[in-house]
């Protein structure tokens, strides 16, 4: 239980670094600004993510650990805009699928991890399918940007209790 608690805090700190990373500087809101850098989103949010893993009982302290969380980062820096135009859409835009290709690369970035747990294949797989599947849908249809992000910021830590450990 104070696993499942400490994960849903890990959550909860995830969608602000989430929320803070993609924030631009000028709105008011009470996130500090000092905290509104992409950096934060990209490098911070994979902290949480490992974090919780570890919680989890999934070995962290290697170095498939190193390349997953940089993985994790890259798949958090990009939007997949660029494939848009293979769809005949302007390459600004986000569309649904680029909410599930996000979610599942965001999810997939964690592979390195099964060299270390190939048990846990399993519950890998559902996180990546959850992830691409929920940012799809919920950006669809929330349509706010603060809750869309506080969203995607918390899917990606405490969809780890799906991995288990």
């Amino acid at each position: 239980m104070l696993e499942i608690i400490l994960i849903l805090l890990l959550g909860s700190i995830s969608a602000v670094l989430y929320r803070a990373g993609g924030m631009d500087k000028q709105t008011p809101y009470w996130i500090p600004v000092w905290l509104r850098q992409s950096w934060v989103r990209d490098w911070l949010c994979p902290a949480c993510i490992f974090l919780a893993l570890w919680i989890q009982g999934v070995p962290i302290w290697n170095w498939q650990t190193l390349l997953a969380y940089g993985l994790t980062g890259g798949a958090l820096s990009t939007y997949w805009g660029w494939l848009n135009p293979l769809f005949g859409k302007e390459k600004k835009d986000k569309y649904w699928w680029n909410w599930l290709i996000s979610g599942c690369m965001v999810g997939l970035a964690a592979f390195p991890l099964l060299s270390t747990c190939p048990h846990l294949w399993a519950g890998f797989v559902a996180r990546i399918a959850l992830l691409g599947v929920f940012w799809a849908i919920w950006c669809e249809v929330v349509g706010n940007d603060h809750v869309e992000e506080f969203g995607r910021g918390a899917s990606i830590t405490t969809s780890v209790l799906l991995i288990g450990g």
